[in-house]
């Protein structure tokens, strides 16, 4: 687990070291909206995002409410899943009473990557770095049982990371997408 944490981490830092800097001074990502002078390729492309990313989401709740009916599917999307998630069921919220598909930190992280391409969120280093001490600090916590952290905390924290990674995200592949673009004639 703390090999995978490592690679995450070094990976995070090297891609967002070629992030210029941003003018939002605000902890967290800046929930103001893109410029009205946006691209029909960049809409395109965060449309691309959010319904791949929504699609994501439908895929998690599905699984238990179609593990509820016994349809097959459901153990489809759990297995999809696994590689991703834990998917341990005392840490992941319920519907129909059964488990998500992943874990209630892995589905904050996933919402908070919805919503920051529903917003068009501006990415923020302290922001970034604030919501992943805040991620960090609560799986040190549980780790250490030294405190039990509620699961509103572990979704909001993970919710806050996803939200500074996708617009991260965004405002890297910014500079990648014009260099892809092919203009029709």
């Amino acid at each position: 687990m703390s090999r995978v944490f490592s690679q995450l981490f070094g990976r995070c830092t090297r891609a967002f070291a070629e992030i210029p800097k941003s003018k939002n001074r605000a902890l967290g990502a800046s929930l103001r909206s893109s410029p009205p002078n946006t691209t029909s390729s960049s809409s395109g492309w965060r449309l691309l995002a959010l319904s791949t990313v929504a699609a994501t989401i439908l895929g998690i709740v599905a699984a238990p409410a179609l593990l509820s009916i016994a349809r097959p599917e459901s153990a489809a999307l759990y297995a999809a899943f696994a590689p991703l998630c834990h998917q341990a069921a005392e840490r992941s919220w319920t519907v129909l009473g059964y488990p998500l598909a992943v874990c209630i930190r892995c589905f904050g992280i996933y919402c908070g990557i919805f919503g920051a391409f529903c917003v068009s969120a501006k990415f923020s280093r302290a922001g970034f770095w604030a919501a992943l001490i805040a991620t960090l600090a609560t799986v040190v916590l549980e780790a250490t049982q030294l405190f039990a952290v509620p699961p509103a905390i572990r979704f909001l924290s993970a919710a806050w990371l996803g939200l500074s990674m996708a617009s991260a995200l965004s405002e890297w592949a910014a500079p990648v997408r014009g260099i892809c673009m092919v203009k029709s004639l």
